[in-house]
């Protein structure tokens, strides 16, 4: 448990329009042949601010994320 407690102080303290988000659209997903995936989501924060986020996936018995980068709408990852 503590590890997942860690993870939510990190997504609260670190990511906090996708912590508190009031909308989430997926805009785009690309699969990758070594079995990853990388998702893009455009994310309307209770805080009024709009990010993409780019959220990269591996399969491990399902899909789990292995990471994400994130920047204000209309940015560059």
């Amino acid at each position: 448990q503590l590890d997942r407690l860690r993870f939510e102080i990190m997504v609260r303290s670190g990511y906090p329009e996708i912590a508190r988000s009031t909308v989430a659209d997926v805009i785009g997903m690309e699969l990758q042949p070594e079995g990853s995936a990388y998702v893009r989501v455009r994310i309307l924060g209770a805080n009024g601010h709009t990010i993409d986020a780019l959220y990269e996936l591996v399969w491990q018995e399902g899909w789990k994320i292995n990471g994400v980068a994130t920047r204000p709408a209309g940015g560059v990852i």
